[in-house]
Parts: C-alpha cells; structure tokens; sequence
C-alpha cells in the first residue's frame, strides 16, 4: 500500500514523533543488552515514520522486498513521463534491470510480467496520484475511451479491460466471445453497450 499525502497539521505531528523516536534511538545506544529489544521498537517505529513523510511514489517502491524489483520500479518511475507510454518505459526499466533480456519480444513479455505484479500496480498507482491523476479520474478516462466514436480508440480501450477482467486463458476467444462474457458477468452500462462488430468491419 502506499503512503496517503500527509496534511500539513499531521506531518508536523509525525515529524516530531520521528525526532521523538530518533532521540531516544540515540540515548537507548549506550544502555545494556536487556534493553535491546525496546531498542528495536524505536528503530522500527523511527522506520515506519520516516516512509510515512516519503512521496507516495519513494514509500512504494520502499515498500519493494526484492532489490531487483525496486531497481526495476525506479528505472520505471524515471521513465515514466507525463504522456509517455507506460510500456515503452517498462522496457526501457526491463533493459537496465535485466540485461540478458536482448530480443524485444522478450523485453516485451518481461515488461508485462513486471507491470502484472502486485508490488508494480501500487507504485504506478503511487505515481498516478502523486501527479495529480487520480484512479477514478482513470476510470473516468477509460469509460469515455470506450464510448468514442473511433472504432480504433474503442477497439484498444476495450481490449484494455478486457485484459484487466478476463482470467490469462481466456484471452485467445474471439472478441465477440469477449463482450458477451462481459456482458454476462460485469455491471458495466458504458462498456456493454459497445459493440466490436463494426471495429471489426472497420479494419
């Protein structure tokens, strides 16, 4: 998860909490073996407070167990800029972090794999709301995509979701096959109101 945007009232609050904390860290230094336990609860504590006042986009990739997994999220928050495609930045973090991955179709297939990750979704959803865009403006966004009128914009929003919906193995089916299971199983007005027969003619 990541760190909600702190109010000016409350990081005054947890700033001196963590001054608190990294004060008794340093008189707790000099003390005997028995109180090293306590010692680490002030260690944690002064932890959890310091990822607290990070950016939301710092505290999730701090949040990263594995090391080559944070490189890969700060190589893709780097590249990542406003407009830019979020996969075109995925391979370039895919080639920096992992250079065996040479042939682009396998950079491409890495890039997908990083991006599915759990730990990956909530630093792009950290670098989404530290911009400024929220995920309801996505949703918002995404809707009005699958509304316009031009089939190809449509074609590609609803492929999007139904990448986001329908399980891997169902991802050979028709796209016909596709909006009907969405239909079936999904409360989504905007999106079954759509229909790809005319995308198809369209092509």
């Amino acid at each position: 998860m990541t760190s909600p945007k702190l109010a000016a009232s409350e990081r005054t609050l947890v700033e001196q909490e963590l001054r608190d904390t990294e004060a008794a860290i340093e008189r707790g230094k000099d003390q005997m073996t028995a109180a090293r336990v306590p010692m680490r609860c002030a260690q944690a504590r002064a932890h959890q407070l310091r990822r607290k006042l990070m950016p939301p986009v710092d505290a999730a990739i701090a949040s990263i167990g594995k090391e080559k997994w944070r490189r890969f999220a700060t190589a893709l928050t780097a590249s990542a800029a406003p407009g830019a495609s979020i996969e075109a930045a995925a391979g370039e973090a895919v080639r920096c972090v992992f250079p065996s991955w040479k042939k682009p179709q396998a950079v491409a297939s890495k890039a997908r794999e990083m991006l599915a990750r759990p730990e990956m979704c909530a630093v792009m959803d950290a670098l989404f709301e530290q911009s400024g865009f929220t995920i309801e403006d996505a949703v918002r966004h995404h809707t009005q995509l699958v509304q316009s009128d031009d089939p190809r914009v449509r074609q590609k929003a609803l492929d999007t979701y139904y990448r986001l919906v329908i399980p891997k193995p169902a991802l050979e089916v028709e796209h016909r096959a596709k909006v009907d299971l969405i239909e079936r199983t999904v409360d989504a007005p905007a999106i079954r109101a759509r229909s790809l027969t005319s995308d198809k003619e369209s092509r």
